[in-house]
């Protein structure tokens, strides 16, 4: 099941392993993510980052997908 997009910031990346995690900024809530989820297709993201992203459950979990770089309020 596919929630609407949800602003999150980059809390963890390992670029060895391609897996990270990004907090949501509305709940707190930490979603892991696969470096194939980053929309540009860059497959590495920098901690810090400002992304907007999809909840998505995979796996028996939520997880984040389809991160795109920045979000301002």
């Amino acid at each position: 099941m596919n929630i609407a997009p949800v602003d999150a910031v980059v809390v963890e990346f390992d670029r060895d392993v391609g897996w990270g995690t990004v907090r949501v900024v509305s709940s707190g809530e930490l979603l892991g993510f696969h470096c194939l989820d980053i929309a540009d297709g860059s497959r590495t993201i920098d901690v810090g980052v400002e992304v907007r992203c999809r909840r998505v459950g995979r796996l028996g979990h939520w997880q984040a997908a389809d991160l795109s770089r920045g979000w301002h309020h």
